[in-house]
């Protein structure tokens, strides 16, 4: 990798290409790494497991929603007999007021409506990882009129649909929601970083390079992850779909560092943590390692979990002999390795449901 970048060091951390530069080098370089060891042999039992839990839960892959905060408002419990229940719909039809259709069409929204359910998301995501003292609400943050307007964004002739670049929304997400995060974590030239970490691989592979940024962004090995940040990106994503938008570059995003996609990958043998790098155990019959969500070993892990989750995306897709643009990652995400790491664990460990390692965070993070 060669990092070409005219902005500073903390600037590019904050870009979506960052992510997938930084993290792809730990899974390149897998005799430098300090706390895994990399299984690529056992990838394929992965890719069998997704492509087996697509093949039982949709008719079709092109019936997988994207992976975003939507699915929460569909969620059921065990007692309920369905298999998702629709809680957006009625919202959208009561705030849509006297808005009609075409027969045969689908629905047409108001701005207004989808500025709600922007607002809905916005909240219920923040809400769930705790959104600190700092932020807060104000109506007049509009995300739908400043993407719709924003000279980057081509329209068509008969206004129904619109190119947006997601480098625009990202800017928005990153920059907006900045003020979510604790003053602690990584600061570099002055500014606050977010879910940015000091890697010890990556520090050393960088030692070795001629490549990186310099500085103490490669000394200390800064690995951004941006997880929630991306989360929101995915979430915010599906509502301005239902204006006719249509986000350009959606392939910049990544696959969500987080425990379930990660656990997945260590529960099927991806991914061995080494027994030297193991301090803490949780207590219980289904014992597993403990660690602080800001630990060497769990931000290697989730750098290894990004550039896993390229990889079984392409052979996924392989499989199914289908286009990013038919099934993206937010898909897979979805139907496959978000949803294979909970049912693996649940077979595994079925107490606890929980990950192969137990990370002790403050809601910012995951």
């Amino acid at each position: 990798m060669t990092t070409n970048t005219s902005t500073t060091p903390s600037a590019y951390l904050l870009t979506l290409k960052s992510i997938r530069e930084r993290t792809r080098l730990l899974l390149d370089n897998p005799t430098q790494l300090a706390h895994f060891d990399v299984h690529l042999d056992k990838l394929d039992a992965v890719v069998n497991t997704i492509v087996m839990l697509i093949v039982r839960d949709y008719s079709s892959p092109s019936d997988i929603p994207p992976h975003s905060r939507w699915r929460h408002f569909e969620a059921v419990s065990p007692a309920m007999k369905a298999t998702k229940c629709d809680r957006i719909s009625p919202l959208l039809n009561t705030w849509n007021g006297s808005v009609s259709s075409a027969k045969d069409q689908p629905p047409k929204y108001e701005r207004e409506t989808i500025r709600r359910l922007l607002d809905l998301f916005v909240i219920s995501v923040l809400l769930d990882a705790g959104a600190g003292n700092k932020w807060s609400f104000r109506p007049s943050n509009e995300p739908v009129d400043y993407l719709l307007d924003h000279p980057s964004t081509v329209h068509s002739e008969d206004g129904s649909e619109h190119s947006v670049n997601i480098s625009v929304l990202w800017e928005v997400v990153i920059h907006a929601f900045s003020g979510v995060w604790p003053p602690a974590r990584t600061v570099l030239d002055g500014v606050f970083l977010g879910d940015v970490w000091p890697c010890s691989s990556l520090a050393s592979i960088l030692s070795n390079s001629t490549t990186g940024l310099g500085g103490e962004a490669d000394s200390l090995g800064l690995v951004p992850f941006h997880k929630l940040s991306q989360w929101l990106t995915y979430s915010l994503m599906e509502p301005m779909s239902l204006l006719g938008v249509r986000f350009i570059g959606v392939e910049d995003l990544t696959g969500l560092a987080e425990y379930r996609n990660g656990g997945l990958f260590v529960d099927m043998g991806v991914l061995s943590l080494r027994s030297s790098s193991i301090k803490t155990m949780t207590q219980g019959p289904e014992s597993v390692p403990r660690f602080n969500v800001f630990d060497d070993a769990v931000v290697e892990w989730r750098a290894l979990t990004i550039g896993l989750l390229d990889l079984v995306g392409d052979a996924v897709r392989k499989r199914l002999s289908m286009s990013k643009d038919d099934l993206p990652l937010a898909k897979i995400l979805e139907a496959g390795t978000w949803k294979a790491g909970r049912e693996v664990a649940a077979s595994l460990r079925p107490v606890s449901r929980g990950s192969p390692i137990d990370i002790i965070s403050d809601g910012t993070v995951f």
